[in-house]
């Protein structure tokens, strides 16, 4: 039997490391348990039906999108879904323009997609999802699904492990927005920071592919006294993270990286992605809204709310973040660890 596995990342487009990392962290997931996995790798957009019929295969997909005109739009897949032996979305994400609760309202899925999922749901089982917003939204319309959270948050060797962080902040990493309208909004942050924390190092982080937004962004981040660092690409380009004390900042995969090293992270809720995953119980330490939704616009109080939030924690040094950890701990141990076994033994047939 064929394994392939259908990325995300767009490894020619945006090099959003973000999505590296998905992949990296469910092959990683399954190799625990089948420790010769070696799939073929494949680009979600691209189309399953040039592979040998003569093969069964099994199809993984990290980080599938449960959104609206998912198939055939998205992931072509095989134009006959009966060439699957077997299809294991795992970590299932969502996208939507709107940065609040108004995109997970029912209603948002057509008939075809809503057969796909469900036809997909009766042969293979409930759909894992990354955020407790989507399992919700999947429920409504009648299509199982359950909680597994972002794939990215765990790591077999961290598990259980307490929050590290030092006594005193040396190194902060702002992460880089996806969208212009937060251009004032985080030069505010970076402002806030560089006055804080006047002996750290200071770094602003590009996590997708350099574009005229991040050029202009970088030398505005110099003069204010932060050095620009692409980490664009594969999944092993987040490892410079590792060496950062504190991460401030609009990418959720940042976010989640520092989650995954136990390290202390906040999160500026600037999409639907970021919004999920800020509802999900115990994961919502360290989110602030940078969107408010009443006004439609970015929120002007955003920066100040992160910086009292970061005192606070500072003050307690990070205690609130015992949570989002046992909570990852949690899902590991009762979803994750078992769902990858029974995967992991499926892939051996």
């Amino acid at each position: 039997m064929a394994n392939i596995v259908l990325t995300t990342f767009p490894k020619h487009k945006s090099r959003n490391v973000g999505d590296a990392m998905i992949t990296s962290s469910a092959i990683s997931l399954i190799k625990k348990q089948f420790p010769k996995f070696a799939p073929t790798i494949i680009f979600r957009e691209k189309s399953l039906n040039g592979l040998t019929k003569k093969t069964r295969h099994s199809i993984v997909a990290p980080g599938f999108s449960v959104s609206n005109n998912t198939y055939p739009s998205l992931f072509p897949l095989f134009d006959d879904l009966d060439r699957m032996e077997y299809f294991f979305p795992i970590g299932c994400s969502y996208q939507s323009p709107i940065p609040y609760a108004d995109a997970f309202k029912p209603g948002q899925y057509n008939k075809i997609t809503l057969e796909f999922l469900r036809g997909m749901a009766e042969r293979f089982g409930p759909f894992p999802c990354r955020d407790q917003l989507i399992a919700d939204l999947l429920t409504q319309h009648k299509i199982p699904a359950f909680l597994m959270c972002d794939l990215v948050l765990f790591d077999d060797a961290m598990i259980g492990r307490d929050l590290n962080f030092p006594e005193d902040i040396r190194s902060i990493a702002i992460s880089l927005q996806h969208h212009t309208r937060y251009l004032e909004q985080v030069i505010d942050i970076m402002k806030l920071v560089r006055r804080r924390f006047t002996k750290a190092k200071c770094y602003v982080t590009l996590q997708s592919a350099q574009n005229n937004m991040y050029k202009i962004m970088s030398h505005r981040a110099e003069e204010i006294g932060f050095e620009t660092v692409d980490l664009s690409g594969p999944a092993i380009n987040l490892e410079f993270y590792n060496q950062i004390d504190l991460h401030i900042g609009y990418r959720l995969h940042g976010h989640v990286y520092f989650l995954r090293k136990r390290k202390p992270s906040i999160l500026l809720v600037e999409d639907c992605r970021s919004y999920g995953f800020s509802r999900t119980s115990d994961l919502n330490v360290g989110c602030i809204d940078a969107y408010d939704s009443k006004k439609g616009e970015p929120d002007d109080l955003a920066p100040a709310k992160a910086m009292a939030f970061l005192d606070h924690q500072l003050s307690i040094k990070f205690a609130d973040y015992e949570k989002p950890l046992a909570l990852i701990d949690h899902i590991y141990s009762t979803v994750v660890s078992e769902h990858f076994n029974i995967l992991g033994d499926k892939l051996q047939q």
